[in-house]
């Protein structure tokens, strides 16, 4: 009797439905950075029909968008430089609510009060850059020794800078010093906000996202350069603040020009990258924008503070309040997110290249609309040039929120597969997937360890 063997294709299981991934995360998180960017301009065009207008506008954007946005990279690249396991989602999460609970404090009671309100959203904000630091002096901790672990010591001195700013922040909230002690507080709680929270973040990032952003090899002298600027920018910049606050204007003018000297060690591996590739895109040239203002900035405080009793510092800073805002942070700001969003809003090399392109459309026209407006808010001028200046800088902040809300929206849900993995056959696929992982690792989505490829 003939016996028949029939073969039967089977078809493959199904897969296992993919871990929530923790760039959906990050997109959602960095939704909140746009949603704080995008009430900055609101408030200032609603002016004078808001309480203390000039204050609500200075901390929603610095406190809102900007440390969110710290707090959210910071911790990121902490972990990506560091090869080390991601912390907790849900306390990343928690750190992120509580932030953005004590900015809505801090924003409300000094707005329209109690003081007490204001009080203790800055004393929230103190314990949780506090935990943010913490966790990420722990992760360095846990990290095996690598190229990368002195960026770390950037990041932990800004957050130990924002818990002194929101000290102080919380003093001046609860009106402690009148005269001349309210007006050092105010002149310390700025200085040690821009230059140390922000400023430190920055100058420790750019060791790795300028040359990343150029897309060319760090220098090697990056290492070097970076811890002889954290041992002056730091110590430094304690001796200023102490200086200011204590009265002693020589003292605070001696630690701000120590602080200077690191920012300028900071430079030469920077330069050094510009050296061998030149800015090609919209991030490199609005990051590289934001550096020239920042040293300009950097100069200008060193003369206020050379030539005005330490009381006056605050009032003399007041109109160079752009140069630091608009010049600096801003473009810090706009450029970072230029570069990065595009790599957290999933969807394959495909869409990668489309978002990529959508937040840099325009950028030369945006570019020179903010900088071109930024004189005209500095200098003395007549109220309808001045009126110009910040239509140029707000129309170009305003257009690239339109294009990252626009990129937010079309991004992929999570759980979704990408675009890429969904083209040819699944073993070309994998066999892709593999190459990308192993050799071709440099030319995945820039990520901040990609400039040492």
């Amino acid at each position: 009797m003939p016996t028949y063997i029939q073969i039967e294709q089977r078809r493959p299981p199904d897969p296992p439905p993919p871990p929530r991934p923790r760039a959906s995360w990050h997109l959602r998180a960095n939704a909140i950075v746009v949603g704080w960017l995008s009430l900055t301009p609101v408030v200032a065009l609603a002016g004078d029909m808001l309480p203390a207008p000039r204050w609500l506008l200075i901390h929603v954007f610095l406190l809102g968008a900007v440390s969110t946005a710290v707090l959210i990279w910071s911790e990121h690249f902490t972990v990506a430089l560091t090869r080390v396991r991601s912390p907790s989602q849900r306390d990343s999460l928690t750190r992120l609510a509580l932030l953005n609970a004590a900015t809505v404090a801090v924003l409300a009671g000094m707005s329209v009060g109690p003081w007490q309100l204001a009080a203790a959203g800055a004393a929230l904000v103190v314990g949780t850059i506090l935990w943010h630091g913490a966790v990420l002096a722990l992760l360095v901790r846990q990290a095996l020794p690598g190229r990368f672990g002195h960026v770390i010591g950037w990041y932990v001195s800004a957050a130990a800078a924002l818990a002194v700013g929101g000290a102080l922040g919380g003093l001046l909230a609860a009106d402690v010093g009148h005269g001349a002690v309210h007006e050092r507080l105010r002149a310390a709680h700025a200085e040690v906000n821009v230059f140390g929270w922000i400023g430190l973040t920055v100058l420790g990032t750019l060791f790795t996202l300028w040359p990343t952003v150029l897309r060319t090899r760090m220098s090697e002298v990056t290492r070097k350069a970076s811890r002889v600027g954290l041992w002056l920018a730091a110590p430094g910049l304690t001796v200023a603040v102490a200086g200011l606050l204590t009265d002693r204007r020589w003292a605070a003018l001696a630690g701000l020009a120590v602080y200077a000297a690191g920012a300028l060690a900071v430079l030469a591996p920077l330069a050094d990258a510009l050296r061998r590739r030149r800015p090609r895109t919209g991030a490199a040239w609005t990051l590289g924008a934001a550096i020239i203002w920042f040293e300009v900035a950097l100069a200008a405080d060193l003369v206020v503070v050379a030539t005005r009793p330490a009381h006056e510092v605050a009032a003399a800073l007041d109109p160079l309040r752009p140069l630091v805002l608009v010049g600096f942070v801003a473009q810090v700001l706009l450029g970072s997110l230029l570069h990065l969003l595009p790599a957290v809003l999933g969807g394959g090399p495909a869409r990668f290249k489309r978002n990529a392109a959508l937040l840099e459309r325009g950028w030369t026209v945006r570019l020179a609309a903010l900088n071109l407006g930024l004189p005209l808010l500095l200098l003395p001028l007549p109220r309808p040039v001045t009126s110009l200046g910040w239509a140029l800088v707000l129309g170009s902040v305003l257009a690239f929120i339109i294009l990252a809300v626009t990129a937010l929206t079309r991004a992929r849900p999570a759980g979704t597969r990408p675009a890429a993995a969904a083209e040819g056959p699944p073993g070309r696929t994998t066999r892709r997937r593999a190459a990308g992982r192993g050799g071709d690792r440099c030319r995945s989505p820039p990520g901040p360890s990609s400039a040492a490829c």
